[in-house]
């Protein structure tokens, strides 16, 4: 599978038409937050049932109801493309970015966002790994 054939299976196809401008770390989340209605995306109902599973998981790890779980989809925003941030997820205030990949290798060669999940992390077993991965970061 291709990276941007994984995207699309966690994320859906829906993305943002990037104009090339740069934006700073900070305005590129905010763009994003603005700006879901354009992709149709519901932070509190994920479209698809990959980031549904996270959003459940990433809930039931930290104690509370997934209505306080907010995922953002940054596919083909700056933030993408200038930070590595291909999903967020927000809780309290505090953003765990995250990069999908299919690059296993990018786990230890660095990467920007905070965290990176790959096609294995979304498979049933591992799902909770993930999901602590994703906690530990709201709640640092």
């Amino acid at each position: 599978m291709t990276g941007q054939l994984f995207e699309w299976e966690v994320v859906g196809r829906r993305k943002f038409a990037f104009d090339g401008h740069y934006l700073k770390w900070r305005e590129a989340l905010n763009w994003v937050i603005r700006n879901q209605s354009m992709i149709d995306n519901d932070p509190l109902e994920p479209n698809t049932l990959m980031l549904s599973d996270l959003q459940f998981t990433v809930a039931d790890t930290i104690g509370v109801d997934a209505n306080e779980i907010r995922i953002y989809s940054a596919l083909g925003s700056a933030f993408d493309f200038f930070h590595g941030v291909d999903i967020f997820i927000a809780y309290e205030g505090k953003i765990v970015t995250i990069d999908l990949t299919v690059n296993e290798s990018k786990r230890a060669s660095g990467y920007k966002a905070d965290i990176i999940l790959s096609e294995r992390d979304f498979e049933k077993e591992d799902i909770w790994g993930a999901a602590q991965r994703v906690a530990s970061v709201l709640l640092a």
